[in-house]
């Protein structure tokens, strides 16, 4: 086992990095090695000496950088060879590198998955996103404005679809681009799926009317994940023009599904509500980083995702993470079209310039309290943000930021 070959090249292998704490270990390196080889293959166990083909499926250590103690970044080289590059890529990308004994081994204090690069095959084998950041923007300014804004349907029950129509149509006369239901909002019988999206696009077409143009609303779609497709297509057939799902309740797995079908061809909301149960929340032991969640949703084939505004009410609502995950989303890492990247999270007219300052332009600002709820309603909601996306493009050295209708952050 001393003489194992060469770790495989990146053509042919995933590469991890994890950060690792295991102070029970002699350093930090064994820790790479039981990593590598439990990760993978386990131990050989024959009356001979390893096979060759044991040989290639063996994970390999690629690097290790020491931080202190037994405890720093490892790289781990997982061989595709043992991936299912069909049906079975998502199970066995997910037990090979996110779940199975990297996340169970007792001996690790902490372990952290912070980076993952696919070569080329496992990328391909995945759908990605039907439309990304270039198909949805169209479709929420054919202008090809800078910044987008849309909204986020409030109260998150206890409403019926002609209460939601109402706030849409007044937000969509005064310029929103966006609407989507909150996650919580499923299927209730007092605001029925097919209802809500009949009675909201009948209300958007009124728009249509006036303007030539018509916003998007995405509608909850989540549902048991052998049913996703066929609540889409029926949703589809009610008139909606884009969907949301959240993917953790559903499974990771349903946005493959629906990006995949033919009969969901439109722009897919990945809600990204529970999240935490894989990424945790800052200073747990085990999870993976969130921009690694955020490419592997890309992979998937979401077409929108949220970060966390900065100084929002939500985990990973700091400023490296928010990069971190908009590189994610945008970035030529991936051989698939990059996601359109979301800010909300208690954003509101004063805070949106800090979330820019981090994202840039060709961003959708996605509001709820701030904006449905404005004491002057939700077409003053849609005014005051508009009024902090021109302050910010166009800065006025002797202005403050816009405040109207803010929710403290």
């Amino acid at each position: 086992m001393d003489n194992a070959p060469a770790p495989p090249a990146a053509t042919d292998a995933v590469l991890a990095t994890f950060h690792l704490r295991d102070r029970s270990a002699p350093s930090l390196a064994a820790s790479a090695r039981v990593l590598a080889e439990m990760g993978t293959t386990g131990p050989w166990h024959g009356a001979t000496e390893p096979t060759p083909l044991f040989q290639r499926c063996r994970g390999e250590v690629v690097s290790v950088v020491e931080e202190g103690p037994s405890e720093g970044l490892v790289t781990i080289a997982l061989p595709t060879e043992n991936f299912d590059l069909g049906d079975g890529l998502w199970n066995s990308l997910f037990i090979g590198v996110l779940g199975g004994y990297t996340a169970a081994a007792a001996c690790f204090e902490a372990i952290t998955l912070v980076d993952l690069a696919l070569p080329p095959s496992v990328q391909q084998a995945f759908p990605g996103p039907r439309f990304g950041h270039d198909g949805v923007w169209p479709l929420l300014d054919p202008t090809g404005g800078p910044v987008a804004v849309g909204a986020i349907v409030k109260p998150v029950s206890g409403v019926t679809p002609d209460a939601i129509a109402a706030d849409v149509l007044e937000a969509a006369q005064a310029g929103l681009q966006f609407v989507k239901d909150d996650e919580k909002m499923f299927n209730p019988p007092y605001c029925p799926l097919l209802e809500r999206v009949r009675t909201v696009e009948a209300a958007l077409a009124r728009v249509a009317d006036g303007t030539g143009w018509r916003p998007l609303y995405a509608p909850n779609i989540t549902t048991r994940t052998d049913r996703i497709v066929d609540q889409a297509r029926r949703a589809i057939e009610a008139g909606a023009r884009a969907l949301t799902v959240t993917f953790v309740s559903s499974n990771l797995e349903a946005l493959w599904c629906l990006a995949a079908s033919d009969e969901v061809a439109v722009p897919i909301y990945a809600h990204c509500t529970g999240k935490e149960i894989f990424t945790g929340a800052p200073g747990d032991s085990r999870g993976i980083a969130p921009a690694v969640l955020a490419r592997l949703v890309r992979l998937l084939g979401g077409d929108i995702m949220r970060l966390s505004a900065v100084d929002g009410d939500l985990v990973y609502s700091d400023r490296p993470t928010m990069a971190a995950m908009h590189r994610a989303m945008t970035d030529d890492a991936l051989a698939r079209p990059a996601m359109l990247p979301v800010v909300s999270g208690a954003l509101n007219p004063g805070n949106v310039h800090r979330s820019l300052a981090v994202t840039g332009p060709r961003v959708l600002l996605l509001a709820g309290r701030a904006l449905v709820g404005h004491p002057e309603g939700p077409a003053a909601g849609v005014r005051a943000f508009r009024a902090a996306v021109e302050a910010f493009l166009e800065p006025n050295p002797d202005a403050k930021p816009p405040t109207g209708g803010a929710i403290p952050s």
